[in-house]
């Protein structure tokens, strides 16, 4: 009767569970040892430092023994611990750079998932770059990324728990935010950072809340930069001939209008304060004097500057055509003298004043005085000089008012 009476309130629950809508489960005790499994994991923590090794429960930390080889972890646990070495860089991709923090975490899910976890960096545009307004450079700023990566389910993201808090410091201005916390797997937090004068590379260190010694990376400053060309590179010495001088920004954010100081140890520049356009160039002229090489420095604010040589050669070609040149005018007007039956003088004394004059026109040429009424389509070359020097030998010198 008693067995009636047990199996007949068990229907009686049954039915009653039915129907406020619960459907009865019997666990048997197979299904029930598979849940737990599921709740726990026994790590062995190989590469950790198990002096560093600690446990986190909720907002509490406990130190493991470094003589345990191995421990069972619960769901809501995480073992953490430090690695031997450093942040370590790794490929983010063309314009990122990248690195794992040498922590590892392991624990258990809260869907059961097995975690193994690594605090990952990556940089956007690797690392600070110029911005402000106007040409103006007013400051350098970078943007971090920060997640737990998880190598064991990379591509899904599951909640952290308890979570992973670490402190953000670094050599700038501005950061934040300064505290992060991660409370989901593979999702990333970003950290903006403004430094107004930074040191190269900037430090940037990352504190976790079970590590008070931390890790530190690097961050590159991109200055941009200024490139000079010179064309042609090598010109007659003695002030004969000119280049041109081009100046070229690259990584300003607004190059247009700002301020290049250009500077050289021999020549004489055209101009030394240059003012860049939309495209980041600056043109001016080097006027060279004497001979030898040219150093020409180029620097603006917020750029890394640069430098580049311009080569004054000894002007034998223009010495040789003009004095060529001179000859040969000097001998056409003595020429001329003699048919005309004119007053005789040797012909060495003429070749010689025609020699001198028509250097000295040649020359005055070369540094943009004109004495003959003459307009040569060619503004260069040996055989302008020869001509010039000729007429200057033939006619020579125009008297000036």
């Amino acid at each position: 009767m008693k067995c009636v009476s047990r199996a007949t309130d068990v229907l009686l629950i049954v039915l009653l569970l039915g129907r406020w809508g619960v459907t009865p489960s019997l666990a048997t005790p197979t299904s029930i040892g598979e849940t737990l499994k599921k709740q726990t994991r026994v790590i062995h923590p190989v590469g950790i430092d198990t002096v560093s090794l600690k446990l986190l429960q909720g907002l509490t930390e406990s130190v493991v023994p470094p003589s345990k080889t191995s421990l069972t972890l619960r769901q809501g646990q995480l073992a953490v611990g430090r690695m031997a070495g450093s942040a370590k860089r790794i490929s983010a991709g063309p314009d990122r750079q990248g690195w794992t923090l040498p922590y590892r975490i392991l624990g258990v899910g809260k869907d059961g998932h097995d975690l193994d976890l690594q605090p990952l960096i990556e940089v956007d545009g690797g690392g600070f770059r110029p911005g402000g307004g106007g040409a103006v450079v007013r400051a350098f700023f970078a943007t971090v990324f920060m997640a737990v990566e998880d190598s064991l389910n990379p591509t899904e993201s599951h909640a952290l728990e308890p979570p992973i808090r670490m402190l953000v410091t670094a050599e700038v201005d501005e950061l934040f935010p300064r505290n992060v916390e991660f409370r989901r797997t593979n999702e990333f937090v970003e950290v903006k950072l403004r430094v107004i004068s930074p040191r190269d590379p900037v430090r940037m260190r990352f504190v976790p809340s079970f590590d008070p010694n931390g890790s530190e990376i690097e961050l590159a400053v991109l200055r941009g930069g200024l490139k000079i060309s010179v064309s042609p590179q090598s010109i007659q010495g003695f002030g004969l001939e000119t280049a041109s001088i081009t100046v070229r920004a690259s990584g300003l954010p607004e190059p247009r209008g700002a301020l290049v100081t250009l500077s050289t140890d021999r020549g004489t520049p055209g101009g030394t304060s240059l003012e860049l356009n939309e495209s980041g160039l600056a043109t001016t002229t080097l006027r060279s004097i004497t001979t030898g090489v040219a150093t020409l420095s180029a620097e603006a604010e917020g750029a890394a500057g640069g430098t580049a040589t311009a080569i004054f050669v000894m002007p034998w070609l223009f010495l040789g055509a003009s004095l060529l040149g001179g000859a040969a005018g000097a001998l056409v007007r003595w020429g001329k003298n003699r048919g005309k039956g004119g007053k005789r003088r040797g012909l060495g004394f003429d070749v010689g004043i025609g020699v001198v004059a028509g250097v000295i026109v040649a020359v005055a040429y070369a540094i943009g005085i004109n004495l003959l009424d003459v307009r040569p389509a060619a503004t260069a070359g040996e055989a302008l000089v020869f001509v010039l020097a000729a007429f200057g030998g033939l006619f020579g010198i125009p008297e000036r008012a």
